[in-house]
């Protein structure tokens, strides 16, 4: 048989090639899938203290091999888990903190407030399951403190410097007091009134919007 029919052809070995790395991707985002969604149920039907790589292995069907090919240990997990729920947040947000020259005002308090309760209502079980271990996993305090809680608190003290330039806030108002402070306030309603109580999002805005509005426009002149 001649050299040219013994060898594939330079383009199918290609082929080939491409074909094996597309699988090796599908495969790998299959099993990334797997231990995140795996993650999810564990906490939200056993909580953080049930959770372990053991305890992933067995939800997700996997080896230890292969969950260790894609996270380190279940805490960068649940970083995947923070990070999904910062998107969703951000993304539902109201204009006074996605838009960089949009300007609040008292008005626009309880429909963005109705949006951030929306936001979380698809996550409610997780967000209990994770808030209730922050006291014992300073880890996860940590994780929940830095991608979750902090960016918030940055984003409403940028708004209020941006109101405030624009008169729209009173100068006398601490913005970064004021952000930490509306902000743990907003975390724990939407935790306990949301997610743990299951009240809906115009219930949680009717009693989180006076408290907002007053901090943020009591000051601003010609309103009491």
């Amino acid at each position: 048989m001649s050299q040219a029919t013994d060898e594939a052809p330079a383009s199918s070995t290609s082929d080939a090639a491409r074909r094996t790395r597309r699988a090796k991707r599908q495969s790998s985002a299959a099993a990334r899938g797997a231990i995140v969604a795996a993650t999810e149920l564990i906490l939200c039907d056993q909580g953080a203290s049930a959770l372990n790589v053991q305890s992933v292995m067995t939800t997700a069907g996997i080896s230890r091999t292969t969950f260790y090919r894609q996270f380190s240990d279940v805490y960068e997990v649940v970083e995947v888990l923070i990070e999904r729920l910062v998107a969703r947040m951000a993304d539902q947000s109201g204009a006074w903190l996605r838009e960089p020259d949009a300007i609040g005002s008292p008005e626009q308090v309880h429909p963005n407030l109705i949006r951030s309760a929306t936001a979380v209502q698809p996550a409610a079980r997780l967000l209990v399951a994770l808030h209730d271990a922050l006291g014992l996993d300073d880890r996860l305090r940590r994780i929940w403190r830095e991608q979750l809680l902090q960016p918030r608190i940055n984003a409403v003290a940028a708004a209020i410097r941006r109101d405030q330039a624009a008169g729209a806030i009173s100068a006398t108002v601490d913005a970064d007091t004021t952000a930490l402070a509306l902000s743990l306030m907003n975390e724990q309603l939407l935790i306990e009134l949301v997610c743990r109580n299951g009240a809906n999002p115009e219930e949680y805005a009717r009693t989180a919007a006076p408290i907002w509005e007053s901090a943020l426009f009591g000051g601003r002149p010609g309103r009491p």
